[in-house]
């Protein structure tokens, strides 16, 4: 574990998810091999944007710092860039402990690939217990290695540690019917007392026995609330953020059963499934209550965020995941929903908000540029200044406290 200072005397503990950050682990990228059969493997895992068949077609076989040298240097260096940014603002940041080798190859005959990039999802905290999640894709079972001494030393701190019972590894082909429990933190949400769990009906990731083990182990003290996701979809937060109490970024088409009750009566700015799974649009950084950080390219967004009273950070992520960072730039999300307009009112906000124009590639390919802070103005439009912190981006960052 490699963290800017030491974490003794911080208590741990996490409740809702716009509570502010003080502490967090940021991602770090290894130099995996990519499958030989990315054909196959894109057939398996539905749920892996269009542009990983462009990256795995010229990478099948090779390492990432052999097939894409620039992609992976910009990755290493927009997670880096992260790190600073938050350490500036007066977090304490930790990165996961790289992983050896000998760790890197556990199950590679079932894939060859080994990611350090999404801390989120190995490693849940809820309140002050930290859970060693389990995850359901073989070449994700290891990333709980690089994490391990950190949770030993939020026990030391105070902590109460749970590991979920690992599944059973089978290859990428044949995991809709792996045997677990999985619980991943990606699909772990929490708003105070009650827990959204997504269940993905494509089978990648959280089971219903991880949902009861979780459920378990929690107590009484919480209502764990299962929430059923479209079959492409992989993680509850790939299409939810929860901003501040009362405002959400949503994929509406990505809940079975439409929004979760513990929502239903926020303010929810729209996003389309396409858009969330293809780019992440709605899987945004949230640092406290009603201020984030997300996509540099994501200018509706950003725009739509600061109408609604949100500070918006906008850095650059393009690197950060090699198989969307390729894709065309997404146009911006549809203005939130607002009870009582019409369609012809709609269409004319999304026309003066400029919701139909396009958004540009990043003007340096090399580095990650200076980051932008949107604040609201006194007439609730955006105003631009200049972050005195780091640039970078990433969504690479689980939270600790």
């Amino acid at each position: 574990m490699e963290s800017a200072q030491s974490g003794q005397g911080r208590s741990v503990g996490v409740h809702h998810e716009w509570d502010r950050l003080t502490e967090a682990v940021v991602g770090r990228p290894l130099d995996f091999a990519f499958p030989s059969d990315p054909e196959g493997t894109q057939a398996a895992l539905s749920f892996l944007p269009r542009g990983f068949g462009e990256l795995g077609r010229h990478a099948a076989g090779r390492r990432w710092s052999q097939a894409d040298p620039d992609g992976y240097a910009r990755c290493a260096a927009q997670l880096d860039a992260l790190a600073a940014f938050l350490t500036a603002r007066g977090v304490l940041v930790h990165r996961p402990t790289e992983l050896t080798e000998a760790e890197q190859s556990l199950f590679a005959e079932f894939s060859p690939i080994s990611l350090q990039i999404f801390v989120r999802d190995p490693m849940i905290v809820i309140g002050d217990t930290v859970i060693e999640a389990s995850l359901r894709l073989p070449h994700r079972f290891k990333e709980r290695f690089g994490l391990r001494r950190l949770m030993t030393d939020m026990v030391r701190r105070g902590a109460r540690r749970s590991v979920v019972p690992p599944g059973s590894p089978l290859p990428l082909q044949q995991v809709a019917r792996a045997q677990g429990p999985y619980l991943e933190g990606g699909d772990v949400m929490l708003f105070g007392p009650d827990i959204l769990v997504g269940a993905g009906q494509g089978g990648f990731a959280t089971d219903d026995a991880g949902i009861d083990w979780l459920r378990r182990e929690l107590g009484d003290g919480y209502r764990v609330h299962r929430v059923p996701l479209h079959p492409k979809v992989l993680h509850l937060d790939d299409g939810l953020a929860a901003v501040r109490e009362g405002l959400a970024i949503a994929a509406r088409a990505q809940f079975v059963n439409g929004l979760p009750p513990v929502i239903a009566d926020w303010d929810i700015i729209d996003v389309g499934l396409d858009e969330a799974l293809e780019r992440l649009v709605a899987n945004v950084l949230v640092l406290a209550p009603g201020e984030v950080i997300l996509d540099s390219r994501a200018l509706g967004l950003a725009e739509q965020l600061t109408r609604h009273d949100v500070t918006v950070h906008t850095l650059d992520f393009d690197a950060v995941t090699p198989f969307i960072r390729r894709l065309p730039l997404l146009a911006p999300p549809r203005p939130p929903r607002t009870g009582g307009m019409t369609r012809d009112q709609r269409a004319a906000r999304a026309q003066s908000t400029g919701a139909e124009g396009e958004l540009r590639a990043p003007a340096c390919p090399t580095s990650a540029r200076r980051p932008r802070t949107r604040v609201p103005g006194p007439d609730h439009r955006p105003v631009d200044k200049e972050s005195s912190f780091p640039d970078g981006d990433g969504l690479g960052l689980g939270p600790v406290g």
